[in-house]
Formats: C-alpha cells, sequence, structure tokens
C-alpha cells in the first residue's frame, strides 16, 4: 500500500484511542506460511463446536500454523458428523500476550482490505471478554470497518478514490452478509421444527442453500471486489462464522453515534458490560 502499516498503527492509536499494545509494530518477512482457521457446527443446529483454553475460555475455533495440522483437526470434526470450516486467515492476535509481528500474507491484501485487517486486529488489544467470541469478533468487525473509512478520509480526504471505495465496499459487505445471515435464519426456523424428521430437515438445507447461492447474483452490488462474485460451498460451519462476525453491528454504531464519536468513552462503555451473560 502507499503508506507504511505503521501510519494506520499511529492513527489506530491516536484518533481511534486504542492502547499501545505493541501489535504491528515489526515485522516478520520470514513466516511466509499461510495460518488457518477450523470449526464445526451440528448439522441440523447452529450448535458449534467448543474448544476451550485457559486464557481466552470457550473458543468455537481453533487457529493453525500449519495446514497438515488444520487438516487433521478438519477430518476429525467430520468424523464427529459436524459440518466443518477450515479457512485461511491472514492476521491474528494474542490479545497483547505477546508483540503480534505483520506477516508477509497480509501485505498482499489491498490497501482497503489491509488497513481493515490491521485495525480489527488492533481492536482486540483493546479488551476481549473471555468465552465471548461472538461478541469480541462482532466488535472488531464495526470497529475496523468504520476505522478504515475514516483512514482513507483523513489521508485522501473523503471524496478520494480509496475513500469511496471504503464506502462502497463497507455497504456491499453488509449486503453479503445480510444474505446470508437471512439464510442462516432460515435453516435455524427449520431446524426447530419439530414437524420435519432430520432427512426431511437435511433435503430442505440442501434446497435452502441452493437457492441462496443462485439468488446472491442478483444483488446489486457497487464495488469490484463483489461484482461478479459467487458464493462458495455453504454449511452450517461457514454459516455460524458469519453469525459469529457480525451479531447485531447496528448496536455498536448506535452506541457510538451516542459518545458522539468520542472512541475511549466508546470502549469505557463496553468494558463495563464484561460481567454481563451476554453483552
Amino acid at each position: 500500500m502507499a503508506e507504511p502499516v505503521q501510519d494506520v498503527r499511529a492513527f489506530a492509536l491516536s484518533t481511534l484511542a486504542m492502547p499501545d499494545t505493541g501489535n504491528y509494530a515489526t515485522i516478520n518477512p520470514s513466516f511466509d506460511h499461510a495460518i488457518f482457521n477450523v470449526s464445526g457446527c451440528a448439522p441440523l443446529a447452529f450448535e458449534p463446536y467448543i474448544w476451550r483454553f485457559p486464557i481466552v475460555g470457550k473458543v468455537p475455533y481453533k487457529g493453525f500454523f500449519k495446514e497438515e495440522d488444520a487438516i487433521k483437526e478438519e477430518e476429525a470434526l467430520k468424523e464427529l458428523g459436524l459440518d466443518v470450516l477450515r479457512r485461511e486467515v491472514a492476521g491474528y492476535s494474542t490479545l497483547g500476550y505477546f508483540k503480534d509481528p505483520v506477516l508477509p500474507s497480509m501485505l498482499a491484501y489491498d490497501d482497503v482490505a489491509l488497513v481493515d485487517l490491521i485495525i480489527h486486529e488492533l481492536a482486540h488489544g483493546v479488551f476481549y471478554f473471555k468465552g465471548q467470541t461472538q461478541f469480541n469478533e462482532s466488535f472488531a468487525n464495526v470497529v475496523g470497518h468504520r476505522g478504515a473509512l475514516l483512514y482513507f478520509e483523513s489521508v485522501d480526504g473523503p471524496d478520494s478514490p480509496r475513500a469511496q471505495e471504503a464506502i462502497a465496499r463497507k455497504a456491499d459487505r453488509a449486503l453479503h452478509v445480510q444474505h446470508l445471515l437471512d439464510l442462516s435464519e432460515e435453516l435455524d426456523l427449520l431446524y426447530k421444527d419439530d414437524t420435519f424428521t432430520p432427512e426431511e430437515k437435511a433435503r430442505e438445507k440442501a434446497r435452502l442453500i441452493q437457492g441462496a447461492q443462485e439468488s446472491y447474483g442478483d444483488i446489486p452490488f457497487s464495488s469490484a471486489v463483489y461484482r461478479g462474485r459467487t458464493l462458495p460451498p455453504l454449511n452450517n460451519a461457514n454459516l455460524m462464522s458469519y453469525r459469529r462476525y457480525n451479531s447485531r453491528p447496528e448496536l455498536f454504531d448506535a452506541l457510538l453515534e451516542e459518545v458522539d464519536g468520542d472512541w475511549g468513552r466508546f470502549y469505557d462503555a463496553l468494558l463495563a458490560l464484561e460481567s454481563e451473560e451476554d453483552p
């Protein structure tokens, strides 16, 4: 990208009021490996497979630095009869316990995606509620999307090509996510309907997924990233991922407006929810 990643980091610390955890202050040019996440879900219910770890608590996905290890975990979950998602991810956060470096795979992203990713991962250093993955990831997603737009508006101006692309991509992402969330809601109603047998639910699940894939082409996307895009094969595991990262973003947006865009007050208000069963 045109600016160093350090400019994005400095913007996050100053304008977005993020704490300096030391993350992304360095680059590890020798780490030219992909990073993988594996998650699983019941095939006829949105019930994720859960791992438990000492520091972060309950987590519905597991990360791997070696693809062969991720594949082994994927196969093990499939043997349990679960829908499984194995996906490559560009970045990660160790939540301030270590100094996370910038990786070469991250620098392959275009400007808008890279700034969004850097700010998303830095947001995990603001706070991370143990066992509240859906809240944590949805928060970081909102901050990443909003922060990237603010960055380009600040650096290039609100009418600049990159700022306009960030706006278009944010709108398209919302259409994309809503399409998949609508599908997951239909499936959720199906799974909870006791008038259907498991076999009937499996057939109807396949029909609904096929319909969502076919109608995806009718969405009026405006950004180059989404125009002409098709959906990959879908199952409960990747639909759960969309639910996990996009839970009620309008609530975060409303809170930020309520505090007049003051990022420090925004974080403080969210931190006050840490003891809640469902923040």
